[in-house]
């Protein structure tokens, strides 16, 4: 399976509680196996952490639910092959989590930037290439060349 950050996998998880069993996971890095779990219940030890999640947000749900972005799971190849793939976020639900793992305490700088990298949405994109063009202006009329934008 070609997996993706941002990909959705139901993914049978031998570390849920109360016991064992499938859960919606949501791929972070594909190459470190990193995942956020989706609860059913928001967790209670990292309030400001959990993102509510619609199910007109992301269909494979079929209830309210919470992303839970305090912390990083990691998942082995052979669980991952063995996964159901259950669909790919949008990018304004990218930006969500984005918004909501950066600001929590509990991740680490370098899991934030890894978010950050991974999570590259086509508002950031098109942002980027907007903050290019306004720099390739500035840079022209400080050397005193016209462009025709």
């Amino acid at each position: 399976m070609a997996l993706n950050p941002g990909d959705v996998l139901y993914i049978f998880t031998l570390f849920a509680k109360p016991k064992p069993k499938s859960k919606f996971a949501i791929c972070i890095c594909n190459i470190q196996k990193l995942f956020f779990l989706i609860n059913s219940c928001p967790r209670k030890r990292t309030p400001e952490a959990n993102l509510l999640v619609k199910p007109e947000e992301l269909p494979c749900l079929d209830h309210d639910s919470y992303i839970d972005t305090s912390q990083f799971f990691r998942y082995y190849s052979s669980e991952i092959e063995n996964a159901k793939e259950s669909g790919v976020l949008s990018d304004h639900l990218k930006s969500k989590i984005k918004k909501v793992a950066i600001k929590n305490r509990y991740l680490t700088g370098n899991q934030k930037k890894l978010i950050k990298t991974n999570f590259v949405t086509q508002f950031d994109k098109s942002n980027n290439s907007c903050h290019c063009h306004i720099w390739s202006v500035i840079f022209a009329s400080i050397a005193g060349v016209t462009l025709n934008v």
